[in-house]
């Protein structure tokens, strides 16, 4: 079936891209560590790229890391403007390249100018500040209406980025050197690139080896063209949607627990628990392996379960999600871990695992009930997990300063807190249908931007 093959390529480019990014962090410890060396080799700019380390300084490391967040949020509303104009082929197709072209360029760049990296970096970011728009736009284009679910939970389950690139870096870069690392993630983007391209269509009909069977499944109940045209895009009254918000809404919740798996996590097990490198790494791995895990298995039962009715069934695996992740950052917050590591072990995965459930939940009805306009719902959900990404950098180093299990038990409160109350609010306001923004605002004054458009009803 040619559309799994596309949700396949088109997961694999964006969880490369992100891969992109936060290979910095698993390379950091290797570019820093001089440990051992010989100065006049390490921070000598001809010598060998292999053996050069760099003395970042605490701006340095500022502006490194925040840069991504920087980069991304500024990107977020220009790039879905040209993503809503160009569609996803030749825009990912162009960022993309770039972006591998950047991770090539890296250990050339970070050897001839730390600064220049910086500025590099936050380009970088820039041109990833559309990835959750354009899964939006694909799911649109490329799910069928009785498998979104499934799709929207495997194409957003960006958790493959850290599965691919933790362990893969520590080898590569004990075996190769620290630049093989940026080279290799560079060729595999560039390569997923070319496959994606030659197989992706703006509009799935157009892709000319999918059986006439296929095609009529996924189109089945959508509104697409094989022209664009301009049309009017009702931004105030998508904004006035409660149901978008509690999209939105219950989006900040996710991204609060997904920031802690994708930045604070190693740094909890490490320094609060004492876990050994190996240790962290190994339960990082079965972490991420059995959240991906959790998140397609939900998505695919919120498809498959029948015999409820849908707002119910989301609002119930949403709950699931939401509060049940709450309960154990609640239960651990009182009886911390660090007595027993098989408890550790089992705690902390169902802690941080068990909200991947809301993918079947929350993440079904992005492109439910956003449909045509879903670049526009996604680049403020993009903007969303920025502005989460940005609080926590500074929150949590203000409750854990230390990185005491004592201070941790404030931060998983806080998270129990912001669960809970994103999931009530979810759960009042979820939408199951889609809304007619259009007809509901005809006549009035929108901006113009270059879309797809009805012409064609399957």
């Amino acid at each position: 079936m040619i559309r799994y093959i596309v949700l396949v390529l088109t997961t694999c480019i964006l969880a490369l891209n992100t891969s992109g990014i936060i290979c910095l962090s698993a390379t950091y410890p290797t570019l820093t560590n001089t440990v051992g060396l010989n100065e006049s080799i390490w921070d000598n700019s001809s010598s060998d790229l292999i053996d050069r380390r760099f003395d970042f300084k605490p701006i340095h490391k500022t502006l490194l890391f925040g840069g991504g967040f920087a980069g991304t949020f500024f990107g977020v509303l220009p790039l879905c403007e040209i993503l809503r104009k160009y569609h996803n082929h030749k825009v990912v197709t162009i960022t993309s390249i770039l972006c591998a072209i950047i991770l090539i360029s890296t250990p050339l760049i970070l050897s001839y100018s730390i600064i220049l990296y910086i500025i590099v970096r936050f380009i970088q970011s820039w041109l990833n500040a559309h990835i959750i728009a354009i899964a939006g736009e694909f799911l649109y284009v490329w799910a069928p209406k009785k498998e979104i679910g499934f799709f929207s939970a495997v194409v957003l389950g960006l958790e493959i980025s850290v599965v691919f690139t933790m362990p893969i870096s520590g080898f590569i870069i004990s075996k190769f050197g620290w630049p093989t690392n940026f080279y290799f993630h560079g060729f595999c983007l560039a390569l997923v690139t070319l496959l994606w391209s030659l197989l992706y269509r703006d509009i799935a009909e157009n892709q000319p080896i999918m059986s006439e069977k296929e095609k009529r499944l996924v189109n089945y109940a959508k509104d697409l063209s094989k022209t664009t045209k301009t049309i009017a895009v009702p931004y105030l009254a998508i904004i006035k949607t409660p149901a978008v918000w509690a999209i939105w809404i219950a989006c900040a919740g996710n991204f609060t627990i997904a920031q802690f798996n994708f930045t604070y996590s190693y740094i909890y097990l490490r320094s609060a628990l004492k876990y050994s490198v190996s240790e962290a790494g190994l339960l990082l791995f079965v972490q991420m392996n059995i959240l991906l895990f959790i998140r397609i298995m939900s998505g695919y039962l919120s498809d498959a379960i029948k015999f409820i009715n849908e707002k119910l069934k989301i609002r119930l695996i949403n709950s699931i999600g939401f509060f049940g992740s709450a309960s154990f950052f609640l239960y651990i917050s009182h009886y911390p871990l660090g007595e027993s590591k098989y408890r550790d072990h089992i705690l902390y995965t169902l802690t941080t695992t068990i909200y991947g459930f809301a993918s079947g939940g929350f993440g079904k009805t992005i492109n439910i009930v956003s449909g045509k306009h879903s670049t526009f719902v996604c680049s403020i959900i993009q903007i969303t997990s920025c502005i989460v990404g940005v609080s926590g950098s500074y929150i949590i180093p203000v409750l854990a300063p230390n990185d005491k299990i004592a201070e941790w038990n404030h931060v998983f409160i806080v998270y129990a807190i912001m669960l809970i109350v994103t999931n009530i609010f979810f759960v009042i306001f979820v939408g199951t249908k889609p809304v007619d923004w259009e007809n509901a605002n005809r006549g009035k004054n929108s901006n113009i931007i270059h879309s797809l458009e009805n012409s064609n009803k399957a």
